[in-house]
């Protein structure tokens, strides 16, 4: 799990709250842990899979920090939102840029609102392959379950979209 990091500002968060701080300026007086992906990384460690929270963000972390613990994983999953998509998705084809075979998974209001945008809109192509849609708990564990077979069964794990032929496949909630 990445949280990524911004060259824009210091503090940008994409959980709970809609982020206590929003592109560096604070709304609010609470500050909150990533609780979605510590989630996430619970569920999928008690299923079985090595798992680490990458702060680059916190760590502040470059490019090349980033890719360099990124390059011993197959899946990167991050949360995203409307106020970062785009910087996001830049972020993630630098990041691939460096590490190809990395696979990139998201999740967020945004993409469960706008899969195809989010996977075919300008400039984001190719950032993520895979989406994980609404409550990504047991969809993320079973697309990766089914990528460990090593076919591609993954395409009927419900509640992902992805790219098939030049357009957004959705499959059933």
């Amino acid at each position: 799990f990445l949280i990524p990091s911004s060259c824009h500002t210091k503090n940008v968060a994409r959980d709970l709250v809609y982020g206590c701080w929003c592109k560096g300026k604070r709304i609010a007086g609470l500050s909150f842990p990533p609780m979605t992906l510590v989630l996430l990384a619970t569920v999928l460690k008690n299923d079985g899979h090595q798992v680490e929270i990458l702060d680059a963000q916190s760590f502040e972390w470059t490019l090349e920090e980033t890719a360099g613990r990124l390059a011993s994983f197959d899946v990167c999953v991050i949360l995203t939102s409307t106020m970062t998509l785009n910087e996001d998705c830049e972020y993630l084809l630098a990041v691939k840029k460096r590490v190809p075979a990395l696979l990139t998974v998201a999740y967020g209001g945004h993409v469960t609102a706008e899969p195809e945008s989010t996977l075919l809109g300008k400039n984001r192509r190719g950032a993520i392959d895979i989406l994980c849609l609404c409550e990504p708990e047991h969809s993320l564990r079973d697309f990766l379950r089914a990528k460990e077979k090593g076919d591609e069964s993954f395409k009927f794990c419900p509640g992902i979209a992805y790219v098939k032929d030049d357009k957004c496949a959705v499959t059933p909630p």
